[in-house]
């Protein structure tokens, strides 16, 4: 995260899911277990499914930005002046019914004459 932006609470928490640090500690680890003579499978499937769960917040980031690519154009304000955008995403579960209500408003049609 750049040193000069400022962001704080569960935004900080959400754009520090990103960072690489985690899944190169992993990467060491499992290059050092296939590195010994007979390597033990069952340590190596282990750090394999955290390795998969670290790089997850990166695989979702590379298909959110597909997406944010299609609709917005980086003229737009929005992603030329915020370099951590894609990063600040947040999925919601519409499912839920308390998400609904809070993230959700109704719709109605006024109609003036």
């Amino acid at each position: 995260m750049p040193k000069d932006t400022k962001v704080e609470g569960k935004a900080k928490e959400s754009i520090a899911r990103y960072e690489a640090t985690p899944a190169q500690k992993l990467l060491a680890e499992l290059a050092l277990k296939f590195s010994k003579k007979k390597p033990n499978t069952k340590d190596i499937e282990k750090i394999s499914q955290e390795l998969l769960g670290v790089l997850q917040p990166q695989v979702t980031l590379a298909l959110a930005g597909q997406v944010y690519a299609y609709f917005l154009r980086p003229s737009d304000l929005v992603v030329s002046e915020d370099p951590l955008l894609l990063r600040k995403h947040h999925y919601f579960n519409f499912d839920w019914e308390m998400g609904r209500k809070q993230l959700l408003t109704g719709s109605s049609v006024v109609r003036h004459k």
